[in-house]
């Protein structure tokens, strides 16, 4: 089902942008296939299990109930910050276009 931002039914003041939980897991997994961000020598189990042993604070899902509609997970080495995944549901995502 498509839903867009106007659509009376989401209500954005119910988003809930916190740190991942293990609860979250399919859904974070799922939001990354439907956002084509998976890659066949990228496990994204691995990945997950790799972030939470360092800096779990620095992966945050947006929530709408229970469904997860947003993720980021970030990285720091030291010198330079990563954004090593960012997938925001397709319903959620603006469209721009230049005006005709």
């Amino acid at each position: 089902m498509t839903r867009s931002i106007e659509d009376p039914s989401i209500r954005l003041d119910r988003l809930n942008i916190r740190p991942f939980q293990m609860d979250d897991l399919n859904g974070v997994i799922r939001l990354w296939c439907n956002c084509d961000l998976i890659r066949p020598w990228n496990d994204p189990s691995k990945d997950i299990a790799r972030k939470l042993r360092v800096n779990p604070e620095w992966f945050l899902v947006a929530a709408l109930g229970k469904e997860v509609v947003g993720s980021i997970m970030i990285g720091y080495e030291g010198h330079r910050g990563w954004i090593n995944y960012l997938a925001v549901a397709a319903h959620f995502a603006v469209e721009a276009s230049a005006p005709n």
